[in-house]
């Protein structure tokens, strides 16, 4: 769910986050910056149940050259950096918005 930039609050971000093994380190940053439970990463294992509730910040924009836009995540960060992202322009289609999942 969306908790910041208040425009946005209360609605909720769906997108992949892809699992196959050329990504996998992506999915392994992704739950390292919203503080997945470190014990179980290092056991290499899912549980879907303990990814509800993390919190981080997403870099989102919408790309497609074929007349579709469909949205992407373009970066993601720890809650800790909210300030310091909060002061990088982005461009018209991005945003950075501070997410609970």
């Amino acid at each position: 769910m969306i908790l910041e930039p208040a425009l946005y609050a209360g609605r909720h971000v769906c997108t992949r986050l892809y699992c196959h093994a050329r990504a996998l380190w992506k999915l392994h940053w992704f739950l390292s910056d919203f503080l997945y439970d470190p014990e179980l990463m290092e056991a290499e294992e899912l549980d879907d149940r303990r990814v509800v509730d993390l919190e981080g910040i997403i870099r989102q924009a919408y790309w497609g050259a074929d007349g579709h836009q469909r949205l992407d995540v373009q970066g993601f960060a720890s809650s800790e950096r909210r300030e310091e992202l909060a002061g990088e322009p982005a461009a018209c289609t991005d945003s950075v918005e501070s997410v609970h999942a």
